[in-house]
């Protein structure tokens, strides 16, 4: 990853650049790992999610629990709220663009993930393309993980 990107995450998450570029190569071994050696969307998102640079609701409601101010807190909400919808609406688009088999990629994804957010991401985002085998899969992954209906 180029520096200036890894040194964003530094400034971000408050690490030093070196321990940055340490959790970039145990990202990348997790990666390769899980067969995405080459997937470096996939990376980039490992490391944030080490660095906890990803906001969801869950870790927004912990920070205002443990003491953080609710306007800090809303702050962050507001900044990402559109996040995991957008980060999905691009990468079904860029999929197609490859020519990538959109739906089971997709479907893979949702099998890895347990952050009901990106679920949610993904299910607005399949909406729009229609896939409606995504669909179906995104809104029965959210419910799993929610206990609610998407709509």
């Amino acid at each position: 990853m180029p520096t200036p990107s890894l040194s964003s995450f530094a400034k971000q998450s408050g690490k030093s650049l070196s321990d940055v570029e340490k959790l970039w190569d145990k990202a990348k071994e997790i990666a390769s790992d899980s067969g995405r050696k080459e997937d470096y969307a996939y990376i980039t998102g490992v490391l944030k999610n080490m660095l906890k640079l990803e906001y969801t609701s869950e870790s927004m409601i912990s920070e205002v629990l443990s003491g953080n101010s609710v306007s800090d807190v809303l702050e962050k909400v507001m900044k990402v709220s559109k996040e995991p919808y957008e980060r999905a609406h691009d990468r079904i688009k860029s999929l197609q663009d490859r020519g990538v088999d959109v739906i089971q990629h997709t479907l893979n994804r949702l099998k890895a993930t347990t952050n009901a957010d990106k679920v949610g991401g993904i299910f607005y985002a399949a909406q729009d393309f229609g896939l409606i085998a995504v669909i179906k899969a995104a809104k029965e992954k959210y419910k799993q993980l929610t206990g609610v209906t998407l709509d």
